[in-house]
């Protein structure tokens, strides 16, 4: 049966190729939000790979300039179940990680309302059965999923897997209620076994090589340095409001003060942060990425990673130390040092160096205490009790307890201590993840659509000829395949 599938799409090509995958395979009628910078905007509008019945632009109808009603605003916030205030200051745009414009209050209003206007009038006019899109990493991405969702159309989501080359569908960001631990499995491994089965699908590791791979491609840094110095209009500072500010010279000046800075900081962390573990029995939190979705999104209440660490600080049971480490990921832009400064001066704390084997640390540990990263996760095969800030895929094991407020963390610590934790839930977790999940190298596609179109990753503002991408669907025609077949099955599913 034909059914109305609405897509978002960004610059992550992978959509666009289901989209393309589903027009030849099904007759289901396609339409299309993009959001994208002006240069690869006029692909979007040129081609004819794709036959979407509507398309809109997000940018198009975004106006910071002109006033509108803030009440409409909040009613559109109650119907929809947003919590628009805290959106605005975990937007990153919004926020103090813009250094590039600091928005005035009565521009985010008209932004957002604008914003909600398009979404509003997307779904009156497409009435769309589905959504398909990537997991939301930012406030407007979430904020469509959430007024699609509130407004019936049934979300369908790619999600990474927390095992490395595969990844799920889901009505959930970074949840799928199909996982159980009931399953009919023969348990039969120990915690080293696991550990072990972890390592070789390490979606870390997965990451870290995608990480190192766009910084070692300096030819591409250098050409994208000069499309967009010499060659690039720079139109996007004009018309898109998450550019506002960028001008040529305020990025690379901005991009210099980054080197700068990071090699000084770079300083301070080998001088000042600690090499070995404490001797004395210690939780473990491990500091997370800034900015990231994980904090932004996922755990929205606990963004301020300093008043969580003073909090747990001040619930660690009698004897017991809090080690810290910096994520080595915020080697892009290592925080300030009287941020570090900060955590070295509190007393029973120790600040960990960012290069100490994470391994390491879960081994001697007693817990762990995460924001809602995957850290939580791994401490599950040292067989260590975990605390999340929010719920996560993994929050299904009975040794991970979930905190909604500070007040409940000493006693959620102490029930953690006294756990009596087997391989057997893990196992059964694990289980229950690969069958309701699929193979898919999502950091591999990654890194080749970089290379293919946007200089490794350093410039996305580039134009895409209609020929090259043909041609790019045409020798990945296997990928798009895999997924548009299970979000096909998916559909029917729900039928």
């Amino acid at each position: 049966m034909s059914k109305k599938i609405l897509f978002f799409l960004d610059l992550f090509t992978l959509h666009f190729g289901l989209a393309n995958y589903l027009q030849k395979n099904t007759d289901h009628e396609l339409y299309a939000l993009v959001d994208i910078t002006d240069k690869p905007k006029s692909f979007f509008q040129n081609q004819k790979i794709v036959n979407f019945k509507k398309t809109w632009y997000y940018h198009d109808s975004i106006n910071s300039k002109q006033k509108t009603n803030s009440d409409y605003l909040d009613d559109a916030g109650k119907k929809y179940e947003l919590n628009l205030k805290q959106l605005i200051s975990n937007d990153r745009f919004f926020s103090h990680h813009n250094t590039f414009y600091n928005f005035s209050h009565d521009e985010i209003i008209s932004i957002l309302s604008h914003e909600m206007k398009l979404f509003e009038n997307i779904l009156q006019d497409s009435k769309p059965d589905f959504l398909i899109m990537f997991q939301p990493s930012l406030r407007h991405e979430f904020t469509f999923y959430q007024v699609c969702k509130k407004s019936g159309v049934i979300p369908i989501i790619i999600n990474p897997s927390l095992m490395g080359y595969r990844i799920f569908l889901s009505d959930e960001i970074n949840l799928l209620k199909k996982i159980n631990l009931n399953d009919n499995v023969s348990i039969k491994k120990s915690f080293k076994e696991l550990q072990n089965y972890y390592h070789e699908y390490n979606v870390n590791k997965q990451i870290n090589d995608y990480v190192n791979d766009f910084a070692s491609s300096k030819t591409e840094l250098l050409s994208a340095a000069n499309e967009f110095l010499i060659k690039s209009d720079n139109s996007n500072e004009k018309t898109h409001y998450t550019y506002f500010g960028r001008t040529k010279s305020n990025v690379f000046f901005d991009s210099l003060k980054r080197k700068f800075r990071k090699k000084t900081r770079s300083k301070f962390i080998i001088k000042n942060l600690e090499t070995e573990l404490p001797s004395k029995p210690f939780i473990y939190f491990p500091l997370q990425v800034e900015p990231d979705r994980n904090l932004l999104l996922g755990a929205p209440e606990f963004t301020n990673q300093l008043h969580s660490i003073n909090e747990i600080m001040k619930s660690l049971p009698d004897n017991f130390q809090l080690c810290v480490k910096e994520h080595p990921g915020q080697n892009r832009d290592w925080r300030e040092i009287s941020f570090y400064k900060k955590i070295i001066d509190l007393p029973n704390v120790t600040l960990l160096q960012p290069n100490i084997p994470s391994s390491k640390i879960y081994e001697k540990s007693s817990m762990v205490i995460t924001s809602a990263g995957t850290s939580g996760f791994e401490a599950l095969f040292y067989g260590k009790p975990v605390i999340t800030f929010a719920d996560t895929l993994y929050s299904i094991i009975p040794s991970v307890q979930r905190m909604n407020s500070f007040n409940e963390l000493p006693s959620l610590i102490r029930k953690g201590l006294e756990m009596n934790i087997t391989p057997e839930y893990l196992e059964k977790f694990l289980f229950s993840l690969e069958k309701n999940s699929f193979d898919f190298d999502l950091f591999g596609y990654y890194t080749m659509q970089a290379n293919e179109f946007f200089y490794g990753s350093h410039l996305i503002d580039v134009k895409i000829p209609i020929s090259k991408m043909e041609n790019f669907l045409e020798k990945n025609s296997k990928l798009f395949k895999i997924v548009g077949t299970q979000i096909q099955k998916q559909i029917t599913n729900y039928n």
